[in-house]
């Protein structure tokens, strides 16, 4: 259980602790030192917490996008302007539902309704992190919405991984000074002359660093 240790932490005695130990147990001293074990069943919320990474969100399906493009305003109003953007109904693959994709470049760019924007990025920033601009760019190669870019760019900044990650100052250590010291030292070169195993002969400088007191 994962009360155990620090239950038998309360019943320890004080004077063989380290000083910082004591401080964390005086610190949870102040809430409550009557530390029971709840099973999952009922603690919930506890339960849920402690496993939040295999609490995942459902994953993004093209039928799912194509519902939402019917309720999303901004495509409607993509359709009645004008707009660069070719959007026309293209068929999903291995189903009878259609969905709008821009047609303007090499590749099918299905069009994201803002609903769905927030998983799209997730998805493919997630991946490795990348920066402001190749966040952009990976998602607009791929999907398309109104200010595309600059949506990309302003999920990125605010993305607290990334800025963990990252260095914001670099220290660098002057060069140190070595004091003078009172032994005086000398140092002699000598050129050396050997011959091998194998009969060849080989050269090398010799470098003595003598120190006297």
């Amino acid at each position: 259980m994962d009360h155990k240790p620090l239950c038998f932490a309360f019943q320890q005695r004080k004077d063989t602790l380290p000083p910082g130990q004591l401080n964390h147990l005086a610190f949870i001293a102040q809430f409550t030192t009557n530390v029971r074990h709840i099973s999952g069943a009922n603690n919930i919320v506890a339960d849920a917490l402690s496993r939040v990474d295999a609490v995942a969100a459902p994953p993004i399906t093209a039928e799912d996008v194509a519902r939402a493009q019917a309720e999303d305003s901004e495509l409607k109003s993509l359709l009645d302007g004008r707009t660069s953007l070719q959007l026309e109904r293209v068929p999903i693959p291995g189903s009878s539902t259609t969905m709008y994709c821009d047609l303007s470049t090499r590749r099918p760019r299905p069009y994201v309704p803002a609903t769905h924007r927030r998983a799209v990025f997730d998805a493919l920033h997630n991946l490795s992190d990348p920066g402001t601009r190749a966040t952009s760019r990976l998602v607009s190669e791929r999907n398309v919405w109104s200010h595309i870019q600059h949506d990309c760019r302003a999920r990125a900044r605010t993305c607290l991984p990334c800025h963990r990650a990252k260095i914001h100052r670099h220290v660098s250590s002057p060069l140190m000074k070595l004091a003078p010291s009172s032994a005086s030292s000398s140092a002699t070169a000598k050129f050396s002359r050997c011959r091998s195993t194998a009969g060849r002969c080989a050269s090398a400088w010799i470098a003595l660093n003598r120190r006297t007191c």
